[in-house]
């Protein structure tokens, strides 16, 4: 993983879910304001609801919080490959095999 900000963008959803736990962007441009600064322990939330509402966290939906937090994108892929609970690439649906 690169440590410069990714160039994919995240989807429309992803960006929602982010957006619901981080709040909403006072940004003019692609600047982040300065009170984003100080809310890095929102990393991790913000991540699990990306997947909650995709599946898995996405390279875009990565950098965009990467960016929203202030956050170094290795900062914020080394949070999400520690924590087994985030995929960073897309997984089959599970499957319950119900024993009669």
């Amino acid at each position: 993983m690169d440590i410069r900000l990714l160039d994919a963008m995240p989807t429309d959803a992803e960006r929602e879910a982010i957006d619901v736990v981080v709040g909403e962007a006072d940004v003019a441009s692609d600047r982040v304001a300065r009170a984003d600064r100080t809310r890095r322990h929102l990393l991790l939330p913000a991540l699990r609801a990306a997947q909650l509402r995709v599946g898995w966290v996405s390279e875009g939906a990565l950098g965009y919080a990467a960016r929203r937090l202030s956050v170094p994108p290795a900062d914020a892929y080394g949070v999400a490959s520690f924590y087994a609970l985030l995929a960073l690439e897309e997984r089959p649906a599970d499957l319950t095999h119900v024993c009669t």
